[in-house]
């Protein structure tokens, strides 16, 4: 009987160690004191999902990630709402990540896009040919 109890209890104890294990915490301002912001380059944009490579990732964000725009979505004072391919985009989450690879998370604010620098090219003709 008493072995029973005890094998009872540690069946018990290994239950709620599962459930604890399992558990999310929601991203809403911030943990621990530090601010959820992300950095990622912009891959694809497919409607309001944009897909990233992060570049500073935290918070279970996986180094490929899609950002759900939504209507609740802020836009700080003068950063365009246009995203293109190979934009940074600094932006701060809300909710839950969703741990699936690619994750998957929702934007609360856009806080900056910086656009890919290009740089112009300017060849001589025929100044380098056959060096």
């Amino acid at each position: 009987m008493k072995k029973e109890k005890i094998i009872m209890l540690i069946v018990i104890i290994i239950i709620m160690l599962m459930f604890v294990s399992c558990t999310t915490t929601p991203l809403d301002g911030n943990v621990d004191n530090k601010p959820n912001q992300l950095v990622g380059k912009v891959t694809a944009i497919n409607g309001n999902e944009i897909s990233l490579d992060m570049i500073s990732s935290d918070y279970g964000v996986s180094d490929k990630t899609k950002l759900t725009i939504t209507d609740d979505t802020i836009f700080e004072e003068g950063v365009s709402t246009l995203f293109e391919i190979n934009d940074t985009v600094t932006f701060v989450m809300i909710g839950n990540v969703i741990e699936t690879y690619p994750t998957k998370i929702k934007a609360k604010t856009i806080i900056n896009i910086k656009k890919e620098q290009k740089i112009s090219l300017s060849l001589k003709n025929g100044n380098n040919a056959g060096n």
